[in-house]
């Protein structure tokens, strides 16, 4: 299961966010629960 995030949680949470990105997870930002974005690790491959 993906970790959600809503656009609240970019304010509060954008370290976790950021964290759950860099482990290789695809974290998916939520605005009144439906899907808007998904947080993608840069690799510079």
């Amino acid at each position: 299961m993906m970790d959600a995030f809503t656009i609240r949680d970019l304010c509060k949470r954008t370290g976790a966010l950021i964290r759950v990105a860099e482990e290789g997870k695809l974290p998916i930002v939520t605005k009144y629960g439906r899907p808007v974005f998904v947080a993608v690790r840069f690799d510079e491959t």
